[in-house]
């Protein structure tokens, strides 16, 4: 027993030197198979990963045979998919700061205008957060708001001056989109003439994707505008935000929303559009003369800076704690859908 041990240790002692050749060969022969099957998955991880990139290009990086095969709805939610986030989860956790994404109508502190305000006028709930944005994005309208602070008296976003009485001051709000417009022309010009095209068009911005969905009231509104309106722009976006609906099941429903909207007013008078950026909606909305607000923080933000009329719901302002104080909003022409 003591031998056949003493043997069974001598063996596993045993180098390749002292090996056979036949047995080297094998050896051999079973490492390459092991590195080709190791590289072989490789590669097809590689290459799903890529077709999953791929699949969520942006739309102008589709060739013009895809963008035939694709119908207005699925490249709608395909760009929206890829709306640009402020915070990417990695720079949110290296930042030490909630992943923001497409929310900034709490970056704006949009909440404080609700008729029972869980923030304060003068700023409050994402302010820290709103400050470390103006600087990580120094050319995006939070950063360019900051940048107007910086020529006036008070600075809530300021890390050296004394806090404004509210944050944000609607002036400046105005004042930092039409900046980002003066150093995105590009961008400005494309959104000028997507609103000029057609001399009647109507702007509507529908949430949807996460904790809102089409409402029979909201579509009701739609559809009522629809026959004043020769053609009506759709604007949405699926942000990064997981808190509330993870990826997959905000694409669904936000496809969803556009398919009822699609059947219910056709195809003639519908455009889907996906700004590339949340600073590129505002930017649309501040400058049309039609705008239909829907729910939530970013819808508020678009009535704060929109120079046209804006059309709303009970869903958007109401009595309850949810709906947003329409007093508090400063040189909106408001216009109420029942």
């Amino acid at each position: 027993s003591s031998s056949s041990s003493s043997s069974s240790r001598k063996e596993d002692q045993v180098n390749d030197g002292d090996l056979p050749l036949t047995m080297l060969v094998k050896n051999s022969t079973s490492r390459t198979k092991k590195t080709v099957l190791f590289l072989t998955v490789m590669i097809f991880l590689l290459a799903a990963q890529q077709i999953m990139y791929l699949s969520r290009a942006e739309f102008s990086l589709l060739s013009p045979q895809q963008k035939n095969q694709k119908s207005p709805i699925d490249l709608f939610v395909l760009q929206a998919k890829e709306m640009m986030p402020y915070f990417p989860d990695s720079l949110a956790k290296e930042m030490g700061i909630l992943a923001c994404g497409y929310n900034m109508g709490d970056l704006f502190n949009m909440p404080s205008f609700l008729n029972k305000p869980p923030w304060s006028r003068s700023g409050s709930g994402y302010v820290k957060t709103s400050q470390k944005a103006s600087i990580a994005f120094p050319y995006s309208i939070i950063g360019f708001y900051a940048k107007v602070e910086d020529e006036g008296d008070c600075g809530t976003l300021s890390l050296t001056k004394n806090n404004c009485d509210e944050y944000p001051k609607i002036d400046f709000l105005r004042s930092a989109v039409d900046m980002w417009g003066t150093h995105f022309k590009g961008k400005a010009e494309e959104a000028h003439k997507l609103l000029t095209e057609n001399p009647n068009v109507l702007l509507v911005h529908m949430r949807s994707g996460d904790v809102s969905r089409l409402s029979p009231q909201f579509m009701q509104a739609v559809t009522k505008l629809s026959k004043t309106f020769n053609e009506i722009i759709v604007m949405s976006g699926v942000h990064s935000d997981t808190r509330y609906a993870d990826e997959g099941k905000k694409a669904k429903q936000l496809r969803n929303d556009t398919h009822t909207l699609s059947k219910s007013l056709g195809s003639t008078k519908l455009k889907f559009y996906t700004s590339r950026s949340a600073d590129e909606g505002i930017f649309l909305m501040h400058n049309a003369k039609h705008l239909l607000v829907h729910v939530g923080g970013y819808s508020a933000l678009g009535a704060h800076v929109c120079n046209g009329t804006v059309y709303y719901t009970n869903q958007f302002s109401n009595g309850n704690s949810a709906g947003y104080n329409l007093t508090k909003f400063e040189n909106t022409n408001f216009v109420y859908l029942d």
